[in-house]
């Protein structure tokens, strides 16, 4: 398996973010575009496989969420 995921445009990824295959990063809210909202994660926050962040989310340091979470905006 390969090391798949995708990184919307707008996202300020820390340090040694551990992000795992079919996550999504900064998917946008309804009524926003890719890239609208700024998203952040912090350091050594860990994403892992199928979760989803979306646009408007500020993550700070040590954050880890389980398989296939879902982290809406604000």
């Amino acid at each position: 398996m390969g090391r798949e995921f995708f990184v919307h445009p707008n996202v300020l990824l820390g340090t040694n973010v551990v992000i795992e295959e079919g996550v999504i990063i900064g998917k946008p809210p309804r009524g926003f575009g890719s890239g609208q909202l700024e998203t952040r994660i912090g350091d050594n926050a860990v994403l892992r496989i199928g979760s989803i962040i979306y646009a408007g989310a500020t993550i700070g340091d040590d954050f880890s969420t389980g398989e296939y979470a879902i982290v809406r905006e604000k």
